[in-house]
């Protein structure tokens, strides 16, 4: 099999499919220009149009025991005190993603003062501190200088309000926008505590937060979950020092649509309610059908986008909204039969066996603190998948999104034929895992991440055939 990976040119294999010719053009990635909310419902960035692969479901792939699933407890922060415990230091990790990198790549010199210095710029904003110069006026207080007044709050029926906001938020640079309820089983994502504050949901007209409560009106009966994507070609480039600049860069964009979102809500006449901090990434992806679970164990996988990904957050509003589907892409019965991700981990912190129900951190709810306890669970029961090691992960490493297969920016019609292909015939899935690395999906060299032609380092840093998604 190996022989043969190395004698096929990708444009062989194509005729093999019965697709040589086949191609898919360029599109210019522009942002819209809307001059009312109307044209802004009607845009077709307002639907999402999927591929033929993607099939919608009522239960996600993830097997889950929802009897097994309670609130979780963050008075700590258990993921990240178990991984800034190691016992020699947290930044020893550096020292050995350097030698990591330095065995996939020899001839790497290793990493430059301009690969730090680009780093460490997208670290100086990194979540930084950014306010709103002017709030949006809510409907009742549009006044000024304009020949609008007073204007009732947004009326639209739960589709429309969904198309809006997808039209909106992408023009704010978000990727993709999905829509759960807040009903049992999604209230017992959110979690109790998150430091000082007590998590609930009360019967209160208006959201308040204090240094010890976190409450979300009853009357907010929706979570918007929006993802923002992560630079293609550093990510690609992970975990070198270069590569990881991806990181800090994602999460800054991250806070500055953050504010958009809430101001556009705000302007519609409804509550948005910050609760990316208050309940998990992943967890909502996979209930609303952004992507599936991975073996990667903290991250999803989606579709269109892969494993680049960073920054999944939710905002809870009263806005109503349509509330959208679960998938099932074949993603991840991909990852059983694949683990590149296991084997290209510098710590050896993702599962490299099969799914299980079991928590893997020796831990359970009898001992977590929010029934009294003295643990915080860093892995909860109740799901049968596959589970990140914390004590073991850095953190911002990212060595596995950018070795993912399907981190791969979709430019290249092969993927997207491969896509379609393991979604519907698993019995190719240890052959496309070995495909990846004959046509150099994954890791790049560090380096040549500054050599790049600029049409290649695209603004944003997101590949375009990926922003036509």
């Amino acid at each position: 099999m190996h022989s043969f990976h190395s004698t096929v040119s990708r444009r062989d294999f194509m005729k093999t499919l019965g697709l040589a010719g086949a191609g898919i053009g360029a599109a210019a990635a522009v942002s819209p220009v809307f001059h009312d909310l109307d044209e802004v419902t009607a845009s077709p960035t307002a639907g999402w149009k999927r591929a033929w692969f993607v099939k919608e479901v009522d239960e996600p792939t993830l097997e889950i025991d929802w009897n097994q699933i309670h609130r979780m407890d963050r008075r700590g922060q258990p993921g990240r005190d178990v991984m800034a415990g190691r016992s020699d230091g947290y930044y020893s990790y550096y020292l050995e993603i350097e030698e990591f990198v330095k065995r996939e790549f020899p001839d790497w010199k290793g990493t430059t003062l301009r690969d730090r210095a680009l780093n460490e710029a997208w670290y100086s904003t990194w979540m930084g501190t950014q306010t709103v110069r002017t709030p949006a006026p809510t409907p009742d207080q549009l006044s000024g200088n304009t020949s609008i007044g007073p204007m009732p709050k947004w009326q639209g029926t739960p589709e429309e309000n969904l198309r809006t906001i997808r039209a909106a938020f992408r023009s704010f640079g978000v990727s993709s926008v999905t829509v759960a309820p807040v009903d049992e089983k999604t209230r017992k994502l959110f979690y109790s505590y998150v430091g000082k504050q007590k998590v609930t949901f009360e019967d209160i007209d208006l959201f308040e937060s204090t240094t010890d409560r976190f409450a979300i009106p009853n009357n907010c009966q929706w979570v918007i979950h929006w993802t923002n994507l992560q630079d293609t070609e550093l990510t690609s480039r992970m975990p070198s020092h270069v590569g990881r600049a991806g990181f800090p860069m994602a999460y800054t964009h991250v806070k500055r649509i953050d504010l958009l979102i809430e101001q556009f809500l705000r302007g519609l006449g409804y509550q948005s309610i910050n609760a990316g901090n208050y309940c998990p990434s992943a967890a909502f992806g996979i209930m609303t059908g952004v992507g599936e679970h991975t073996r990667m164990g903290t991250t999803l996988n989606s579709p269109e986008y892969g494993s680049h990904l960073r920054g999944q957050y939710r905002v809870v509003t009263d806005l109503p909204l349509a509330v959208t589907k679960p998938i099932d892409a074949g993603m991840e019965r991909f990852c059983e039969t694949c683990g590149v991700c296991g084997t290209q981990c510098p710590f050896g912190a993702i599962a490299m066996g099969d799914k299980s129900w079991d928590n893997a951190c020796g831990q359970d709810w009898a001992a977590d603190q929010s029934v009294g306890g003295d643990t915080c669970m860093w892995n909860i029961p109740g799901y049968n998948g596959w589970r990140l090691d914390y004590r073991k992960c850095m953190g911002n490493c990212c060595s596995c999104m950018g070795a993912c297969p399907f981190g791969t920016a979709g430019a290249s019609l092969i993927h997207e034929v491969v896509k379609g292909t393991m979604s519907v015939t698993p019995v190719f899935n240890s052959f496309f895992r070995s495909m990846s690395e004959t046509f150099n999906y994954g890791h790049k060299e560090p380096e040549s991440w500054w050599d790049l032609p600029l049409e290649q380092i695209p603004a944003y840093g997101v590949n375009p055939a990926l922003l036509v998604k």
